[in-house]
This record gives C-alpha cells, sequence and structure tokens, in this order.
C-alpha cells in the first residue's frame, strides 16, 4: 500500500480510527483494517481474509527507518480496533520523529514511531 493509499483510507471517516495515548490524540487506521485492505481477500471494501488468518497464522512485522521492529500475531490483531496505525496527533500529521505512520495502543504497549515498512509474513499470496 502506498503513502497515498494509506492517506486517503485514513481520511475517511468510515475507516478513520481515534485512540488517546499518553494524552494525545491519534487518528488513522486500525492495524485490522490494514490488513484487511491488503491480505489479498477478493473485495473491494477492506474485508478481513479470516480464512487465511486462520490456516496460516501468519505475522505482521512493522519497521522504523532505523530497523527497529514490532511484530503482532494475525491473532493479536483479528477484530482488534485499539491498534492503529496512526498518520496524525492531535489533528496535525505527524511530525518528523514519528512521522510518516505510527503504531500505537491505548496502553502504548506496542509502540513504534517512523514506520516505513509493513511485512506480513508466514503466507504467500
Amino acid at each position: 500500500m502506498s503513502h497515498d493509499d494509506y492517506y486517503a483510507g485514513a481520511s475517511c471517516n468510515h475507516h478513520r480510527t481515534k485512540i488517546k495515548m499518553n494524552g494525545d490524540t491519534y487518528n488513522g487506521l486500525t492495524l485490522y483494517v490494514l490488513v484487511a485492505a491488503t491480505d489479498g481477500g477478493n473485495d473491494t471494501h477492506f474485508t478481513f481474509n479470516s480464512s487465511l488468518a486462520l490456516a496460516t497464522h501468519y505475522n505482521v512485522t512493522l519497521y522504523d527507518g532505523e530497523g527497529m521492529n514490532v511484530t503482532l500475531s494475525i491473532d493479536q490483531i483479528a477484530d482488534n480496533m485499539s491498534t492503529i496505525v496512526a498518520g496524525w496527533k492531535n489533528d496535525k500529521l505527524l511530525e518528523r520523529d514519528e512521522w510518516p505512520i505510527k503504531l500505537v495502543t491505548p496502553n502504548a504497549t506496542a509502540v513504534l514511531g517512523g514506520i516505513v515498512k509493513i511485512e506480513m509474513v508466514g503466507w504467500e499470496e
């Protein structure tokens, strides 16, 4: 998914989600919706490919520009609407240290800013 596609999807009120973390409000797409948009399902509206998830139990790894990463299993992502890939903080585009997108959870257990790559590992298209 290109940055343009991400920002188009995350700008849509139907898909855009916001959560609070450490007193800030982050807006973006849930990781669940982002995966659904790219998981090979035959759909036009981000339908999660649950058959693939159940058959493979694949992982999703998010990388920042320095190679740091966070890996979540699809079991942690499926139907989880509180883990988001944010493009905005307090209604402004993310700034340099967090840009272009940031993984955010309300309890700050999985946080990674400056994400430049997202991989889905453990299944073949």
